[in-house]
């Protein structure tokens, strides 16, 4: 992260979301801070739509003693320099794009733009490149999202089938028990009524005799 007031590296604290500049000391609170991906990709939208019309153009870099050059940059110590149209901060091109999307995002979306891509074409590459990356990060979002959705669907539906299990195993258990019980009941009055059967018999029997 780039500290908004002087454009250095600042470091941040995972745990408390404090983020402090180890050059001028600013501390910043972005606990709560969230992109607005919207905004970015309206103005990348806007970038190519002048692209396209050919007010700006978008050129290839050239390495010259493995450094990046691109037309009409101001090479400062072997690095590529550009000059913020706002704050006429210097910054490395490795830092410009950071620089605006954290100190000064109002550049793009300011007059000068037209006439500050014209200048600095290569930035479109950059910004391109940053907004892919924003897009992949949501889409990976959206997909965590997605298998989280389909794991607690998945654990509904497992969930539902034990029920459904424990209730078929208690129905078959009580079934079995009921036939069981009934299967003694008649063998009961079976055996009861052979029994009964057989004396009913013999009496007759005996007083037919007697």
């Amino acid at each position: 992260m780039i500290c908004e007031h002087c454009g250095a590296p600042v470091n941040i604290n995972e745990v408390t979301g404090i983020a402090k500049c180890e050059y001028c000391g600013t501390v910043l609170d972005i606990s709560g801070h969230k992109i607005d991906f919207q905004k970015v990709v309206s103005l990348l939208e806007r970038i190519r739509y002048f692209r396209n019309k050919g007010i700006v153009k978008q050129v290839r870099p050239s390495i010259v003693n493995g450094n990046i050059i691109f037309p009409d940059e101001y090479v400062y110590d072997g690095k590529p320099s550009y000059l913020c149209i706002k704050c006429k901060r210097k910054f490395n091109l490795d830092k410009v794009v950071k620089h605006m999307f954290s100190g000064h995002p109002e550049l793009l979306d300011s007059k000068d733009t037209t006439p500050y891509f014209r200048k600095h074409p290569e930035l479109i590459f950059y910004l391109e490149t940053f907004v892919q990356g924003l897009e992949s990060l949501e889409n990976d979002l959206k997909e965590l999202h997605k298998m989280q959705e389909r794991r607690e669907a998945n654990l509904v539906n497992s969930e539902k089938e034990t029920v459904k299990q424990i209730a078929g195993y208690a129905f078959n258990t009580v079934s079995s028990s009921f036939l069981r019980f009934f299967w003694k009941v008649f063998l009961f009055l079976f055996i009861f009524a052979l029994i009964s059967g057989g004396v009913v018999f013999l009496l007759i029997f005996l007083l037919k005799r007697f």
